[in-house]
C-alpha cells in the first residue's frame, strides 16, 4: 500500500531556456494529482525490475541527502537542488530536452521512501480556436509540454529507501561532448550501479544455455533444471524477497560435469554477478513454472518444468544423426486453443 506524504513539481524547459522552480508543494489531496502520482509510484516501486545502487560517501548528492535526512534542509529545498542538478545537465547535453521533475516522499508498506521522477516532455496534438472576421475556425497544433500518461513508462527515475538508504533506479544514457553519461546514476545520485535482479536472473539463464550449447548438451534440459532449482528454492523460503544463491545453482545443475561447472563459474565471474540475488517471489514464481520450446521446424511448446524430470509425461530422444525428437506421453485429451 502506498501513502503519499509530500510532493513537488519543477518545470525544466531547457529548449526555451526556462526553468520554473516551485516554492510550494503540490496539493496531494487533489484527485487528479493524487491519481497521477499513485499510478507512477506503483510502477516505480517495483524493485525487482530496477537497477540497484548505493550512495557514495562524500559525494555532492550524498551530502545534500544527509542534510535532508537530518533536517538541516527542508523537503522543498532538497527538491530544488535535485531540479537544479538535472536542469544543468539537460540544458548542456548534446541533445537538449525539456522535462518536469517530481520529487515525492511516500510510504510503501510502512517503509518511507523518496522518489525522483524525471518526466520527459512529450509532443502531442491539441485543438486551437481562431476567431476571424468571417467567424470561428478551429485547427490542430502541437503541444510540447505533455507529461507521460498514467499508462506510459517513465524511463528515468530513482527511489531511495529512507531506512536502509538503498537506491533502486531506472536510467537512460545521454551524451555530453560526445561522452555517454547516465543522468540518474552518474550525474544526479553519483551512486554505484548493479543490474536489476530480474536482469541478473535472465543473465544466469543465458549462461546456463550457453554452457549447455558449448558442451553439445540440450540447452532446454539445462534451462529446465535451472528453473526447477529456482522453483524449489523459493518454495522452501518464507520471505517475500528470498535470496537466490547462483553458486549453488551451478553446483546443482552441472553436478555431473566438472567441465560445464567450470565454464558456468567462469561466465558468472565474467559478468561480475554477486553470489546471491534478492528476488521477488511472486514475479519469479510465474517465470519459472513453465519452459517455452521452439523448434527449427516452427513447432512451439509450453511445458511445465516439473515434467522435464518425469519421463512418464515428457521426454527428449536423440537419434544417431543427432536429430532430436520430443515425446509427449499419457495425454488424455487434446484441446484446441
Amino acid at each position: 500500500m502506498i501513502e503519499i506524504k509530500n510532493a513537488i513539481l519543477h518545470i525544466l524547459d531547457a529548449n526555451s531556456n526556462v526553468k520554473v522552480i516551485a516554492d510550494y508543494e503540490m496539493d496531494i489531496d487533489d484527485d487528479v494529482i493524487n491519481k497521477y502520482l499513485m499510478r507512477q509510484l506503483k510502477k516505480a516501486d517495483d524493485e525487482y525490475k530496477l537497477k540497484v545502487g548505493k550512495l557514495t560517501d562524500g559525494s555532492k548528492f550524498s551530502k545534500q541527502f544527509d542534510d535532508y535526512i537530518y533536517e538541516r534542509s527542508s523537503f522543498i529545498d532538497f527538491s530544488k537542488l535535485i531540479a537544479e542538478t538535472i536542469y544543468e545537465f539537460v540544458s548542456t547535453s548534446d541533445k537538449i530536452h525539456s522535462c518536469d521533475v517530481i520529487v515525492c516522499k511516500y510510504e510503501s508498506d510502512n517503509t518511507p521512501k523518496l522518489a525522483i521522477l524525471k518526466c520527459n516532455s512529450k509532443v502531442a496534438f491539441t485543438h486551437q480556436i481562431f476567431n476571424t472576421d468571417r467567424g470561428t475556425r478551429n485547427g490542430i497544433i502541437n503541444h510540447y509540454a505533455i507529461l507521460p500518461g498514467t499508462g506510459q513508462k517513465i524511463d528515468e527515475f530513482a527511489v531511495i529507501n529512507l531506512h536502509t538508504f538503498d537506491v533502486h533506479f531506472s536510467d537512460k544514457a545521454h551524451y555530453r561532448n560526445g561522452e555517454e553519461i547516465n543522468l540518474i546514476s552518474d550525474v544526479l545520485l553519483q551512486c554505484t550501479c548493479e543490474s536489476a535482479p530480474a536482469e541478473m536472473v535472465t543473465i544466469v539463464n543465458a549462461i546456463v544455455e550457453k554452457v549447455a550449447l558449448q558442451s553439445d548438451e540440450n540447452p532446454s534440459v539445462a534451462l529446465s533444471k535451472a528453473k526447477s532449482y529456482i522453483n524449489d528454492k523459493i518454495a522452501m523460503l518464507e520471505e517475500d524477497t528470498p535470496k537466490l544463491n547462483i553458486e549453488d545453482l551451478g553446483n546443482t545443475i552441472f553436478s555431473d560435469s566438472e567441465e560445464m561447472h567450470d565454464k558456468y563459474e567462469e561466465y558468472i565471474e565474467k559478468e561480475q554477478l554477486p553470489k546471491s540475488i534478492k528476488v521477488n517471489r511472486a514475479q519469479l514464481t510465474n517465470s519459472v513454472k513453465t519452459q517455452k520450446i521452439k523448434t527449427d521446424t516452427g513447432i512451439e511448446l509450453i511445458v511445465p518444468v516439473d515434467y522435464y524430470r518425469n519421463k512418464d509425461y515428457f521426454e527428449f530422444l536423440t537419434d544417431e544423426s543427432g536429430k532430436i525428437s520430443i515425446r509427449l506421453k499419457n495425454i488424455g485429451e487434446i484441446i484446441n486453443k
